[in-house]
Formats: C-alpha cells, structure tokens, sequence
C-alpha cells in the first residue's frame, strides 16, 4: 500500500484530548472547539482515504496545535492566577490519565498486527517505530527517516502518525515549567502575568516561524516533523489562552465574519494544498490563522458564529472521538494495504467506517473511564505508575517482535558466486539493450529460495558501499566536491565516478579494478542529483527546484577536469522532471531537455580531455526486493519483476541518445548481469541482487567487477 506523499507520507494529525477538566472549569466548555477537532479529524481521515477534495487534508494537524495550545495555556494561566502556583504533578497526572492508555492499547494492538500480517523485515522496522513512539520520540525518528535519501520508497509504519503525539507530549513537558518560571520572575520583578506571558510568547513563537520557513526550505522532512518548527503554531494557540477574557469583548460585528472567515480559510487549506506543497512553511499558516480566528473569535460571534454549524451534535459527536479514532485509522489503513494492497479512496472509506468500531470501543472502556479517574487525579503516583506499566509493556512488546524475527543462515563467502554463476556475458559496448525476443526463460530453480544466501534481507539495507559511511555520497543538502580519493591515492592514472546513487552502486567494483591496477579513483557522487546538466525538480524531499545539485554538479566537472582524470565512468536516473524559465517540464520535455543536458555533461568531461563510459541504468523491481524475499517461501516468483518491465522503468534512452553524440564517450549495456532472464530473479548465485527495489547491495555488485573490468578495456581501446 502506497498511501505516504514522500517517503514518508503527512499521516501525522492527531487530535490529542486536551478538554478542560469539567470539575475543574466546566464553564470553559466550547462546543464550537469540540466541532472544530471534527473538522480536523474528519479532513485528516479523507485525506489518508485519497479523496481528491481533501489533498490538504494533512492540516488537520495544525488545527490541533493550535487547539492544544490554546486549552492547555488556559488552564495553567487561569491555575497560576488563581492559586499562585502549579501543580506540575498534578498536571502530568492528567495528561497521563488522559492520553496514555488509549495509546498504549493502539501500540499493542500494531504490534499483534505487525507479528500477524507484516514480513519479518517489516517487523523489524515496525518494532522501532513502536518503540520510538512508546517513547515519545517518534517525530525526531521519523524526521531522520525523511531526511534519508536511503529511506524512501518503503511502505509507511503504521505508527507513522504518532509523530504528532510526540511533538504534543514534548510541548507538554516544557510549557508547564517555562509558565511556572515566569510566574516566579513577575512575582519577584513585580510584573503582570499575562502581559509578561504574551511578550515572551510571542518573542518564542516568532523565533520558532522563522526557523520553520528556513528549514521548510532547505530539508522539508525534517521540518515537517519538528518539535521547533511546531513550536508556533502552540504558541499562536497558547497567546490566545493567555489573553483569555479579553476575546470575549471583541465587538461582534468584527468578530461574527472573522470566526467564519476563519472556518473557510481552514477549508481553503484543505482544499488548495496537497502533498507537492512545501510544508509547514509559510503555507501552514492558513490553517493556524483560521483556527486561531474560530477559537478567537467564536465566543464574541455568538449563536450566529460558526457555533451554529459546530456545535451540533453530529460534530460533538466526531469531536468527543476524534482522538481514539485518529489513533486507530492509519494503522487500519496500513494494514489493509498491506494485505490486498494498493487501497483505491472507496475501499480506504470503506476502512475508515470500521476503524470506527474500534474507536467507539476505545472511547468508552479505555480512554472516558481512565480520563474521569478520580484517583489519579488525586494520586499523581498512581498515574506515573500507570504511565510505567504501559509504556514499558510497549516497549517489552516491540522487542519481542523484533527477537520473533526469524535468521537466515550464514553463507561461506565461497558460496557468494552471484553474477560468477552466470554464464558467459558480453561486455563489450553496443548500440542497444539486449532484444527481449531472446531472453531466456527463468527456471523453477532460479526461483528456488536457497537455504542460506547474503545479504540477508535484514542485511540488506546496510549493504552499501562504504562513500555513504565515508561521507563520499553526498547528501541531499550538501554542495562539497572535496577529498573522496580511493584506490592508490599515489596512481599515476586517475578515473572518477560521476552521478547519484545508481552511480554508487558501481563504486565496489569500481574501486577493485582501481586498486588491482594501482589506479587514482575520484568519486563524484550525490543523492539523487543526475549527472546531466539540468535544473531537476525534487518530487521526493525538497519539493521544489534542486539547486544544490546544480551547484555540485557543476563544481564536481570543475574538479575532474581540474584532476586531469583518464576516465569518467557516468551513470545515474534520468527521470526527474527538469524545470526551465521557473517552469516544471512534462515528462516528454524533460526527457528532450534531460538528453540535451547530458550531452553538454559528456562534453565538458571529453573537452578536459577524458573519456566517458557512460552505463545504462540498472533494471528496477516491481516490489521492495529485500521486503518481499523475507516473507516469501519457498518460491521466489512473488519477488520476481518481468524483464520487459523492469528495463522499461529504468530506461529513458537518454544515456544511448546522448553519448551517441558525443565523440569519446561509450555507450555499455550491463542489464544481462543483473536481470539475466525473465522474469528478474531476486537471487542470484546465492546474492541478493538488491537491497530495495532500484539499487543493487553492494555484495551484489562486487561480482560484476570483472563484467565492470572487461567494459572499461573496451571502452579505453575504442577510444585510443
């Protein structure tokens, strides 16, 4: 199931129970802010179910924040003036009896799932992202995982969600003690409270904005899960509990269009912003403008205020459930996927309406009787112990399944033949990819899955070639060209490696002729940036322009031409739409575009005096190799791709078109080493030929060193 918007898809808005102790303050009832957690939860939930009305139906989140902040602040001003003081224990207390046990019921219940329905090496992934979020941490997890070019393209954790209770619970640990400390200076500087309390939130929310626009530019994952950058949309909820009172005089003849006006622009946002939007940003400030002018402005506006329309009871109703029924709908859907697969918007509905069974009981048996808890309330210690219990038997639950994992056996490094086990390839160049007329069937045997093999699928993901550990594969963000120098640093002859990630795969082999002939390897290398010279759009992290791949690119040609380097080995994928004039390309133009642009690559490098071997891009798979090869039995063919697709979806024709142009540039086909017949077997010679669904493991890779050895000869010859 695919329902994540980058690698990571925006399944994070939770609508944390935060109404106000009815013992405590039952005259602070809004039932318009009970209606507007509906608005929120029920755009978040049509959003997952790919209705194409709700493409910002992510905003529910901000809602939320706002929401909280506004709730949370009221409560602990209004405590602070009335008793001079805070009670932090008591506090927690009822956040813990509040949010804690529905939780932890819903992490359980993921984990029994996960054992029941996931493959062993989705477990594995499944049991840290349970423990991260056992632990509140789940959104720096999850922001490390958006970050990481290496990370995308896996299926979506069904905890993806709870990155926003991790961001809610750690405003909860802060706020209450940043209030108590500025209670103590204006009690000793004689200040007012809550003029005091404005101005240093708004000094902190600002902050907080500027940072999120900076970082929402620049690594929108990360930002998009960050406690700092969430931080103002808490604080625009809190200045408003702090002004309290004051909101109840605004006139009604401003506040009636304003609370209106501000329930339109949340649906403005959801209708308007979709997964390509940059987010938080600039942009989430609709959705936190809006709510704050509801929940502002809503008491002045009166019965004729958005009141009227969310203070029926149909979203009371939706409201009262929005937190449990968060809680269970994404896992619900993610498991669905996982069992029949891709979920079209009616049957991810369907989903939905029985993910509410669960949400009705959860609300009634777990979350209402443990929140009216009378005796946690007075007895903060049996709350910590509460929070204890659960929080540990999650975590005791997530490493038992991740121990139930079943072990492949270890392979002897002599059975590793991998590509050896093929028979005789032709390396030479040639003008085109191998004819499908003549591919070979795949026999049963090659589908056989061997008793031991390497790397394992829980190996996999780490089986990379050592410039990711180096620093050598830059990442996304960074433009340095320096150092990377392998193979005899001394050589009298230096070769380079240029392109992203499909070039890196080829560094092992690489760097085994390199040494073997006493070679100067440098290595050019960065995540996702194509070696042709073209400004690519970033669909997957940034969302916009990538510049920092110009900008590397262009000092990396400076670099090898500066380094007087012998020859380029070029290759990477060349499917990223290209944006010209401020314009993003359609796929034709970006192919004509990207061709261009190589050619203008490939004659830079042959201007400076080198040769260019330019590979063609390796098949890709039709599923997660590593992913399916865990859960499969004895028969691979689950995790098999047709030839004729898995070379359709790599190739764009670009590498042949433009190198043919090109004097001193050589064209080689090396796809017979890696899908030998079809369909693709996943194993081969006892290796696991990929450690996702487009990039080979580099134990794979180091078998085709003398496949790689033979093409570079040929190519040297060919070229004088």
């Amino acid at each position: 199931m695919t329902i994540a918007p980058t690698a990571l898809r925006r399944a994070g808005d939770q609508p944390t129970d935060t109404r106000p102790e009815r013992s405590a303050d039952a005259r602070a009832f809004r039932p318009d802010i009970e209606g507007l957690r509906a608005v929120a939860v029920v755009a978040v939930l049509l959003y997952h179910a790919g209705l194409p009305w709700f493409r910002g139906g992510f905003v529910g989140v901000d809602v939320f924040f706002v929401i909280s902040g506004f709730l949370i602040t009221s409560l602990l001003v209004e405590e602070l003036e009335g008793t001079g003081r805070l009670s932090i224990p008591g506090f927690y207390a009822r956040r813990i009896k509040r949010l804690l046990p529905a939780t932890m019921v819903v992490l359980l219940s993921v984990t029994v799932l996960a054992w029941l329905i996931f493959s062993p090496l989705r477990q594995t992934s499944t049991a840290g992202d349970v423990a991260a979020s056992a632990l509140y941490v789940s959104n720096w997890h999850f922001a490390h995982q958006a970050v990481d070019y290496l990370s995308q393209g896996q299926d979506p954790s069904p905890v993806l969600h709870f990155w926003s209770l991790a961001v809610e619970e750690q405003f909860y640990l802060v706020w209450p003690l940043l209030l108590l400390l500025t209670g103590l200076a204006v009690r000793r500087y004689r200040r007012l409270l809550r003029p005091t309390l404005l101005g240093a939130i708004a000094a902190l929310s600002l902050t907080s904005f500027v940072y999120c626009v900076h970082l929402t530019h620049a690594e929108p994952g990360a930002a998009y899960f960050s406690s700092l950058d969430r931080a103002w949309e808490l604080g625009v909820g809190a200045a408003l509990g702090i002004l309290g009172a004051r909101l109840r005089r605004v006139p009604s003849v401003v506040a009636l269009p304003l609370a209106w006006a501000g329930l339109a622009v949340i649906g403005v946002a959801v209708l308007t912003l979709s997964d390509a939007t940059p987010f938080p940003g600039t942009a989430a400030l609709l959705p936190v403008l809006g709510a704050a002018a509801v929940i502002g402005a809503g008491l002045a506006a009166g019965d004729l205020g958005p009141v009227r329309l969310l203070g029926t009871r149909p979203m009371r109703h939706v409201g009262r459930l929005s937190y449990s029924w968060y809680l269970w709908h994404w896992p619900l859907l993610v498991f669905a996927g996982a069992v029949w697969g891709h979920l079209d918007p009616a049957a991810a509905v369907l989903v939905l309406a029985v993910s509410y069974v669960p949400t009705v009981l959860t609300n009634r048996l777990v979350e209402d009787p443990f929140r009216r808890s009378r005796a946690l309330l007075r007895h903060p210690r049996r709350a910590f112990a509460l929070a204890g219990v659960t929080m540990s038997s999650v975590l005791a639950a997530s490493v038992l399944l991740a121990a139930m994992v079943p072990t492949v056996p270890t392979l002897s490094a002599a059975d590793a033949r991998g590509a050896a086990a093929l028979p005789p390839i032709d390396a030479s160049p040639h003008p085109a990819s191998v004819a499908l007329a003549a591919v070979p069937p795949t026999t049963p045997a090659q589908l056989t899955k061997p008793r031991a093999f390497t790397p394992t699928p829980q190996q996999a993901r780490g089986d990379l070639p050592r410039i990711y550990a180096d620093g050598c594969q830059r990442s996304v963000a960074s433009t340095s060209t320096a150092g990377c120098v392998y193979g005899d640093p001394h050589g009298g002859v230096t070769v380079g490696l240029l392109g992203d990630s499909h070039a890196a795969q080829w560094f092992p082999p690489l760097e085994q002729v390199a040494l073997q002939r006493h070679w100067r390897l440098v290595v050019m290398t960065k995540s996702a940036c194509t070696p042709a010279s073209v400004l690519v759009f970033n669909r997957s992290l940034l969302k916009r322009p990538y510049t920092e791949c110009s900008t590397w690119r262009r000092a990396a040609l400076a670099r090898l031409a500066a380094e007087h380097v012998r020859l380029v080995v070029l290759t990477g994928s060349f499917t990223n739409p290209v944006v010209q004039s401020g314009h993003t390309l359609g796929p034709a133009a970006s192919l004509t575009a990207t061709t261009s642009g190589l050619e203008a690559t490939l004659r830079a490098l042959t201007g400076a005096g080198s040769k260019v071997l330019v590979l063609r891009d390796t098949p890709r798979s039709a599923v997660d190799v590593p992913d399916c090869v865990s859960s499969a039995g004895r028969s691979l063919a689950p995790c098999a791709t047709a030839q004729a697709r898995a070379l359709v979806t790599a190739s764009t024709g670009v590498e042949q078109r433009a190198s043919a142009e090109v004097p001193g540039a050589t064209y080689v086909d090396l796809d017979s080493a890696v899908c030998p017949s079809t369909p693709c077997p996943p194993i081969i010679g006892n290796v696991l030929v990929y450690r996702d669904s487009e990039h080979l493991t580099r134990t794979y890779a180091l078998t085709l060193t003398p496949l790689l050895r033979a093409a570079i000869d040929e190519a040297l010859r060919r070229v004088g």
